[in-house]
This record gives C-alpha cells, structure tokens and sequence, in this order.
C-alpha cells in the first residue's frame, strides 16, 4: 500500500495548511508540528454531510454577512462552516464557524461561532479539548452539566473536558471559541443521529 495511503496510529486532527482552511490526517510519525499523513478517506469533505448546501447556504451566509456588518464587526477572511449537523434543521440545530486557527504543534486554536436567534448548537462534550467561550456580540442560553445560564455579551465561560453543553442563541449571537486543539473523533453528541453514532 503506498505510503499516503497507509493509516498512521491515533487520533485525526484539523490543521491549517497551506491553500486549505482545515485539512485532516494523522500526526507524522516525526512528531513535528504541522506534519501529517494524509490517510485516505479522511479528509474534511468525508465530513461535507455536516453542512448545509445550495441555496439554503447562500442565503444563511448572506444573513450572516448583514448581521455581522450591522454589528460594525470584520470577520477573517475565511470560508465560513454552516453546521446542520447532518440533522437537516439547520436554523433549529446548527451554527457557522469561522476557523481562526488549529495549530496543534504550538497547541490552540481558535473560531468564531456565529447562531441566529433561536438556534442551538446541541449537547456535547470533549474528552481532551479544553475550551473557553468568550461572548463578542448577543447573548447564548447555556446548558453547562444540566445547569442553565445566560451568557450576555463580554462574559467568558471556561469548559473543562468532559463538560456536557449546548448553547442557543437568544437573538442572533456571535461567540469566541479560543481551546485547546480541535480533534476529530472528540466531539461526543447526545444525539445519536450526529455523526457516527454521535461522534464527529
């Protein structure tokens, strides 16, 4: 089997990499940052059924582009992420992504999580990503371990792993994500529909 195709041990992960927003393998067996083996099959267009497409995508996009731009705010200049979740009720369950940064090597990363009022992104946990949320416009009803609150707008909230949460948006909201690297296969839905068997 060639070598780009052969599966190297342990978790996926996301990174930036060159002409790619996010760009999934393993960890090179050299351990150094930013190199990764690219294994077959996991690329993030395996992941394509998350979000939604067509239409439906343009004009949340563009809602988005008007809400940020009524805020006075610049968002990165990056591909944004509209997450249904493979649920197909993306204004009900669901959020847009901007991707700031995943550097595992230097060990955070950071994104910006846009939701429209009334939206939820729905109830997970990490086992290894640590995260703390900072909120820059709106407001987000939280779900923290059954617990509920409000997080208005310049509140911050740390979430240790192993934290089970949701959040929705109580108007259109626009939160900070700054954590540890993201991973795949570390994101644990209660929704068994999510992902495979709820693991993304």
């Amino acid at each position: 089997m060639p070598p780009e195709h052969r599966r190297a041990s342990g978790p996926l992960y996301l990174s930036n990499m060159p002409g790619h927003i996010l760009t999934v393998g393993h960890r090179h067996a050299s351990g150094r940052p930013g190199e990764f083996e690219a294994t077959k099959g996991d690329t993030m267009s395996d992941y394509g059924y998350l979000e939604i497409q067509g239409s439906e995508r343009s004009e949340a996009l563009e809602a988005i582009r008007r809400q940020i731009a009524e805020w006075g705010l610049t968002m990165p200049n990056v591909e944004p992420v509209p997450l249904h979740f493979g649920l197909g009720r993306f204004r009900e369950i669901g959020e847009t992504e901007f991707w700031v940064a995943n550097e595992r090597g230097h060990g955070y990363c950071g994104k910006f999580l846009f939701l429209f009022d009334g939206q939820t992104c729905p109830h997970h946990h990490h086992q290894v990503k640590h995260e703390t949320f900072f909120m820059v416009r709106g407001s987000v009803s939280m779900n923290v371990a059954g617990q509920a609150r409000v997080l208005n707008q310049g509140d911050v909230l740390a979430m240790p792993p192993g934290t089970s949460h949701s959040f929705t948006g109580v108007g259109p909201a626009l939160v900070l994500e700054v954590s540890t690297p993201t991973l795949l296969q570390d994101n644990f839905f209660e929704d068994p529909d999510i992902g495979h068997e709820g693991v993304i």
